[in-house]
């Protein structure tokens, strides 16, 4: 199977301690199959959609989970008790990267996977449903909004 090289960067926030700024984040070099690339038009963003996009994004979620965990001592983002557990949420795959514009001019040099990763104290507890309902609403980039 041929792959080829990808960025995979996860954004995290500590929201617990005050901050709503994505204050850390992590650029892990991947490969991913190449059949998972076929880009749409030069500059076009598309969501993961297919099962093996999915697959393939479990698996690298599942693969540097406890590395960004163990990283940091995160606060939950909700109650601020000591997290146990990263909530992550996809924003998107990015095809020709070096041609899209991404939050105030950072250019992107490779085909770069996106996730943003939140702060949790329990599994499928009551701070992660708040966070999931939150995400939802698109308000994770808020201070204020996680605080409601």
């Amino acid at each position: 199977m041929t792959t080829i090289p990808i960025a995979y960067k996860v954004l995290i926030s500590n929201f617990g301690q005050g901050d709503e700024r994505l204050r850390f984040s992590f650029n892990i070099l991947e490969h991913c199959p190449s059949i998972l690339f076929n880009p749409p038009s030069a500059g076009a963003v598309r969501r993961i959609a297919s099962y093996a996009e999915r697959s393939f994004l479990t698996e690298l979620v599942q693969r540097h989970d406890n590395e960004l965990l163990t990283s940091h001592a995160w606060a939950c983002s909700i109650c601020g008790k000591q997290s146990r557990v990263l909530y992550h949420c996809a924003l998107d795959w990015l095809s020709k990267p070096a041609m899209l514009n991404f939050e105030g001019g950072l250019l992107m040099r490779k085909k770069t996977v996106f996730v943003v990763a939140i702060p949790v104290c329990h599994f499928r507890g009551e701070c992660e449903l708040q966070v999931i309902e939150i995400l939802a609403a698109g308000h994770w980039h808020t201070n204020r909004a996680l605080r409601a």
